[in-house]
């Protein structure tokens, strides 16, 4: 057999060539798999973060709707305080557990 073919070279350089790629891929693979876990680290920190605003906003809401600075009537207080009350039972359920 001889070695020096060019064919024979011409495919061992494609297949050098092949491996440099792949190479390449994995490291580019490997670098969004990071950039994805990051990403997804920071959405569920700002999703934490929406729903501990959202409940902050709430309970102001209601302070304001008590201290009388809104004009509510009974039933929508009432309706707030029923569902703090089934908030509140909640917690304890889960603390009970």
């Amino acid at each position: 057999m001889n070695f020096n073919n060019p064919l024979i070279e011409e495919i061992q350089k494609n297949v050098s060539e092949i491996a440099s790629q792949r190479n390449q891929y994995k490291e580019e693979v490997a670098r969004l798999s990071n950039e994805i876990n990051n990403l997804s680290s920071q959405l569920k920190s700002k999703e934490s973060e929406i729903e501990e605003l959202e409940q902050k906003y709430k309970i102001m809401k209601l302070a304001k709707s008590l201290e009388g600075g809104e004009v509510e009537s009974n039933k929508d207080l009432k309706l707030k305080i029923n569902e703090m009350v089934r908030e509140i039972d909640k917690c304890i359920a889960l603390l009970n557990k």
